[in-house]
């Protein structure tokens, strides 16, 4: 599935041609423009254009400074999971998804370059079977690797979502009198993450670890569609509705 993703522009250029095409012949012919094919092309290539997608992130990202370092001191250092995949019989090392390996790569800068804060870790198993550790665990085996020790670094391993990461780390957090927080996620998760911590009672000070819409990087090929602005703007959109859906289940 996702090698057919590199086939998106081409798909959509495609549709666009076979739109030109129907709507120059219907013009000569005397017949009615394909309003439906119209509005589906203009939709998809919308989808797939990356400057939309730059604003679109933009809406969830613009309210964060694009300073490195946190706006103001924390008392800890809190990274939310991603994606991993875990170890397999052609591979026993874990590969932390792109997500994740950012983040802990911030965490373990901002440790190093920052403040030598406490650390912890947010994310639960990611799938089942033997062997299978949490998410928290593979994030900590990568911070250990990057020069953070291992007694700075607290695990949460029983979330799921983003609001479980707030809800079993808030009492961690306060059990060692940490009341204000460094979080790091990515740009665009990070209304709907800082807006669950705060919702425990926690003092939120972002740190994202990508800003996706600091700074619009355009050559020709980034004006063309792209299957890169779709999972983006799938992922913009899976963030607004958590947004919405948070606060009508009474979770922010």
């Amino acid at each position: 599935m996702k090698q057919l993703l590199h086939l998106v522009p081409i798909l959509v250029l495609l549709q666009i041609t076979c739109l030109a095409v129907v709507c120059i012949t219907n013009r000569l012919r005397g017949l009615p423009q394909p309003r439906a094919f119209l509005l589906f092309t203009a939709l998809l290539f919308a989808a797939t254009w990356p400057p939309l997608s730059w604003v679109a992130t933009g809406s969830l990202e613009w309210w964060y400074s694009t300073s490195p370092l946190p706006t103001s001191d924390a008392d800890a250092i809190v990274i939310l999971s991603g994606a991993a995949n875990p170890p397999r019989p052609h591979r026993p090392v874990v590969h932390l998804g792109r997500d994740s390996y950012a983040r802990c790569r911030h965490g373990a800068w901002l440790f190093k370059a920052w403040k030598e804060l406490p650390m912890v870790v947010c994310g639960g198993r990611p799938e089942a079977g033997e062997g299978v550790r949490s998410l928290a665990a593979y994030m900590e085996n990568f911070l250990i690797a990057e020069g953070v020790p291992a007694e700075k670094i607290l695990k949460e391993e029983g979330s799921s979502t983003t609001h479980e990461n707030a809800l079993f780390t808030a009492p961690m957090l306060r059990e060692q009198e940490l009341r204000t927080i460094a979080l790091v996620t990515d740009g665009w998760h990070m209304p709907r993450a800082a807006a669950s911590f705060r919702a425990q009672g926690l003092k939120v000070i972002p740190a994202p670890a990508t800003l996706r819409s600091a700074r619009f990087e355009g050559p020709l090929s980034g004006w063309l569609p792209s299957h890169h602005a779709l999972i983006q703007n799938e992922r913009v959109l899976h963030e607004w509705m958590g947004l919405a859906w948070y606060l009508l289940s009474g979770r922010l």
